[in-house]
C-alpha cells in the first residue's frame, strides 16, 4: 500500500510538472512537430500531447502500466 501511494504521489507530481511546462514551453527548432499542449492524468497514468502539424487536429497519446514487482 506504501508503494502504490509513493507512486501515486510521485505521478501526480511529475503531472504537474508537465502541466506547468507545457503552459511557458516554446517551440524549438528542434522539434520535428511543434507541441502545443501537454495534459497527463495521475489516475489513469496516460498522457496526450496537442501538436501544430498541419490543420493542428494532431495528437499523441501515451500511458503507462504500473505492476507490482
Amino acid at each position: 500500500m506504501r508503494l502504490k501511494t509513493a507512486l501515486v504521489a510521485l505521478l501526480a507530481a511529475a503531472s504537474a510538472l508537465v502541466s506547468a511546462g507545457s503552459a511557458v514551453a516554446e517551440p524549438t527548432t528542434k522539434d520535428p512537430v511543434p507541441v502545443t499542449g501537454v495534459w497527463c492524468d495521475g489516475d489513469t497514468y496516460k498522457c496526450r500531447a496537442a501538436l501544430g502539424f498541419r490543420d493542428g487536429r494532431w495528437a499523441a497519446d501515451w500511458g503507462v502500466e504500473v505492476l507490482p514487482t
